[in-house]
């Protein structure tokens, strides 16, 4: 089992990347200078991607944000309006006909007290 005491065959629990890092940098102590100039000769090159990466190290990245804000306008004309009014006069008349039991039968319907 791979789990058991004792096992030579497991490779054990794997190395975190930070010590896997760490242990990088203790074994090759020029390897971040060297990839650095390479990054810099590169750049000096032209290469558009070795550049890049350096001007993100030293400026920084530009913030980049999303505008959620929703720029709608609604443009109601005077039809519209007439319309409604005429809506609301017709559901008003049908309510008051029906009396009490058709107002009560409607609150009944949508769940409202």
């Amino acid at each position: 089992m791979p789990f058991e005491i004792g096992n030579k065959l497991g490779k054990g629990r794997p190395k975190k990347r930070s010590t896997v890092l760490k242990e990088f940098v203790l074994n090759h102590p020029y390897a971040y200078d060297e990839m650095l100039e390479m990054l810099y000769e590169l750049a000096k090159k032209s290469d558009r991607e070795a550049a890049q990466y350096i001007c993100d190290r030293l400026r920084g990245r530009p913030h980049q944000s999303i505008d959620n804000r929703i720029r709608a306008e609604i443009v109601y004309t005077n039809a519209d309006h007439l319309l409604a009014i005429e809506e609301a006069r017709a559901y008003t008349v049908k309510m008051l006909e029906g009396g009490s039991d058709a107002i009560q039968g409607r609150i009944e319907a949508t769940g409202s007290q």
